[in-house]
């Protein structure tokens, strides 16, 4: 198993860039003290070189210019999205509970795979009903499939793919 790359703090990188920086100990020699390869504290000591002029700029930091008519473009966007949107979703209202997906995937495990099938609304993208299974049988998706039903009535239109769970007489 592969494990997460580890976080330092920026106080400990420079820490050991500055010693890097001293030169009393070699970058081998610091690696071994911190626990860290060496690489990493080259690549941390030329990022403390490359940003050392910027600590002494005087006045605030410089802040990028925004173009306003960017600004302006972008506001106009927010607002026709917000429409269309608002549109959509007035005109989708009725076909709420009109069409539903289903699909199924596996969840790796320690051994083997967990099934999840996911019933989902296709106006609304909210999921209606699911089920896991350790077994590839249609059992577990005719039962989900049954609850979606039986909580929200049955759709007009079913969308799966055709996986053998989804065309089998059960």
């Amino acid at each position: 198993m592969r494990s997460l790359p580890l976080r330092y703090k920026p106080a400990f990188k420079a820490r050991v860039a500055l010693e890097a920086i001293k030169g009393e100990q070699t970058v081998s020699e610091l690696a071994s003290r911190y626990g860290v390869h060496p690489t990493q504290i080259h690549q941390w000591k030329k990022a403390l070189l490359d940003g050392a002029p910027e600590v002494f700029t005087r006045g605030k930091a410089s802040i990028p210019s925004v173009d306003p008519n960017k600004i302006r473009d972008l506001h106009a966007k927010i607002g026709e999205l917000t429409v269309e949107r608002d549109f959509l979703s007035k005109k989708l209202a009725p076909w709420d509970n009109h069409v539903w997906c289903a699909d199924i995937t596996y969840i790796p495990m320690h051994k083997g795979f967990l099934y999840l099938v996911v019933i989902m609304g296709w106006a609304t993208r909210k999921v209606l009903s699911w089920r896991l299974s350790n077994t590839m049988d249609a059992e577990f998706c005719v039962d989900a499939l049954n609850e979606a039903i039986a909580r929200f009535g049955p759709p007009k239109i079913f969308n799966t793919d055709q996986g053998s769970q989804f065309t089998s007489w059960q």
